[in-house]
């Protein structure tokens, strides 16, 4: 590939994204996020053309094809900074709007005040590479064996106050940035993370406030506090706020990720790669110890929660089913101040039996059902989003398969607290898979998490009420 094509290809993408130019390079600030990922894809080909030409030769690149491949990869990571500056800033996520009858999605004070998960991510994380360009360099230098000044052991030095470190088990640290940019998007594409509250945990173990419903409390309000009314002049009681002390102890979770080291250091796109397949694997553990975590040796999940409510299958109710009472039943449990931010999670097997939800419609004497209606109950949206009820739906593999316990939960997840310590580190192993010619990397995270409530809340008048419901066994 000469600088003539080269020349070209720069050309067509001007053709394609009309930008600002500086010097003989494009300005990549004013291109849309679509057109920049394009453009890595691009460049990821231009620099793999010009290798595998002179490998199919059987001849080290000449000088001006290791100079168009320099050129490449600092287009490549040009284009990669501008990404990466971006973030998760400026996402706006439209409200959903359902069509039929439901529930009505409001914003809470709380939510527009506190900071969502993705911002405390971003905001835990300083923006310290220790001097590598890309997670793929970071990662190539811990492959290399040659040892490099960059590479740190022990607790980061942004983070004075920590009192252990990690240094004695040999792995080294990622820097904080790139494990931003693994953590970010997991946090950002989530149903189930994106609506925790994330606690930084700046030692291995972190106090924090949950709820005590040990006891009823008339007006039902979360907290234990309730309005007293008095006359003039009249003496008022104190009252003690109904709040217990909860502490998280962070708890090691790994994540295995094979490298060719082909990829690892020849492809420019590699560092994009790696932070996906990481990001992805991160995404689904956290997510599973969230719903199903046993709280030995890792987070405390929903399905075990101590303030769960189990909702029983209706009377004659066929095996691997879901109906319509069990819906409005999970629902009617949920506290309502906290079903504005609700999700429902399921598995994907559950999918056919949600699509034919209906709403019965009964006679006259209420006797017996003579129909029914899809629509104000299942709902479909742009992009594949699903609705039930007006409350948006996902769906998790970790949850239990269609006509087991917790096949369908209904949650609050800002009700879960999910401690994150700041200290990940990657190992790397060149020996594992020796005779693959890959590398093996083990990044290791450390976090705790649980829900704020001690158990379910007895209000004034009605039924216990909860954070969480989710569906008994409906076996045959």
């Amino acid at each position: 590939m000469t600088m003539n094509s080269l020349a070209g290809i720069q050309r067509r993408m001007l053709e394609i994204c009309p930008v600002a130019v500086v010097g003989n390079a494009p300005n990549y600030s004013r291109w849309n996020a679509e057109s920049l990922q394009d453009r890595l894809i691009d460049l990821n080909d231009q620099a793999n053309a010009i290798r595998s030409q002179a490998q199919r030769e059987g001849r080290d690149l000449t000088e001006s094809e290791a100079a168009d491949v320099d050129r490449i990869i600092a287009d490549f990571e040009a284009v990669e900074n501008e990404l990466g500056s971006r973030g998760s800033a400026g996402r706006k996520t439209a409200p959903g709007a359902p069509t039929g009858g439901g529930i009505v999605q409001r914003t809470s004070i709380e939510d527009m005040i506190r900071p969502n998960a993705a911002q405390t991510i971003a905001a835990m994380f300083p923006r310290d590479t220790h001097g590598f360009r890309n997670l793929a360099e970071f990662m190539a230098a811990l492959a290399s064996e040659r040892g490099d000044s960059r590479l740190r052991v022990g607790p980061p030095i942004h983070a004075a106050g920590m009192t252990e470190g990690t240094g004695s088990s040999g792995g080294f640290l990622v820097p904080p940035q790139f494990l931003a940019e693994i953590l970010g998007p997991a946090f950002v594409e989530s149903g189930i993370l994106s609506r925790v509250s994330v606690v930084p945990m700046t030692s291995s173990a972190v106090t924090v406030a949950g709820y005590n419903n040990t006891d009823s409390h008339a007006g039902g309000a979360i907290g234990g506090l309730t309005m007293e009314w008095a006359g003039e002049g009249q003496q008022l009681s104190s009252q003690t706020g109904k709040v217990r002390a909860v502490t998280m102890q962070a708890k090691k979770g790994a994540v295995m990720v094979e490298v060719t080291n082909e990829l690892l250091f020849d492809s420019p796109a590699a560092s994009i790669q790696l932070r996906e397949i990481m990001s992805a694997a991160a995404r689904f553990g956290l997510e599973a110890a969230i719903l199903t975590g046993n709280g030995v040796g890792r987070p405390l999940g929903l399905l075990n929660d101590n303030a769960k409510i189990v909702i029983g299958k209706e009377t004659s109710q066929a095996a691997d089913t879901i109906n319509y009472q069990n819906i409005i039943k999970m629902v009617a449990r949920i506290h309502p101040s906290l079903l504005p931010g609700a999700v429902w999670v399921a598995n994907p097997n559950t999918l056919t039996q949600l699509l034919n939800i209906q709403r019965p419609i009964k006679n006259v004497a209420g006797a017996e059902n003579v129909g029914g209606d899809i629509l104000p109950v299942f709902q479909t949206g742009v992009g594949g989003t699903f609705s039930l009820l007006g409350l948006p739906l996902v769906f998790s593999e970790a949850l239990p398969v269609l006509g087991d316990a917790g096949d369908l939960v209904l949650a609050s997840f800002s009700e879960y607290q999910l401690g994150m310590r700041m200290d990940a580190r990657i190992d790397v192993s060149t020996e594992l898979k020796f005779d693959y010619d890959k590398s093996v990397f083990r990044l290791i995270l450390r976090a705790d998490g649980l829900s704020r409530w001690d158990q379910a809340l007895q209000p004034m008048n009605g039924d216990t009420l909860t954070w969480a419901t989710m569906l008994e066994e409906r076996a045959g």
